[in-house]
């Protein structure tokens, strides 16, 4: 553990293991242009993440959610969200998500 140069070890919020620089530089390139991530942030072509973890799948107020989506039954935290990002199709058949 510790820091890695250019970003803090260990998601603050999610309590994984990652490396907060990259995975913002991540976000930023692939994430962002359909994902606001600030509390009260717009939700563009996908859902606003902020408090993502421990909320219900498909649950985000004013969001469209697809039928599996709604569907999913579980629940955000650092497992479910690593499967689904890896393979979203595969993760909630017929989710929006590309």
């Amino acid at each position: 553990m510790g820091k890695k140069k250019g970003g803090k070890k260990g998601g603050d919020d999610a309590g994984g293991t990652g490396d907060t620089a990259k995975g913002a530089k991540i976000f930023k390139t692939k994430c962002s242009a359909c994902h606001t991530t600030e509390a009260g942030g717009a939700n563009k072509q996908g859902p606003n993440l902020h408090g993502l973890f421990g909320r219900q799948a498909g649950s985000t107020d004013g969001y469209d959610f697809s039928g599996p989506m709604k569907d999913a039954g579980h629940t955000w935290g650092d497992d479910t969200l690593m499967e689904f990002l890896l393979a979203p199709k595969k993760y909630v058949k017929g989710t929006k998500m590309a």
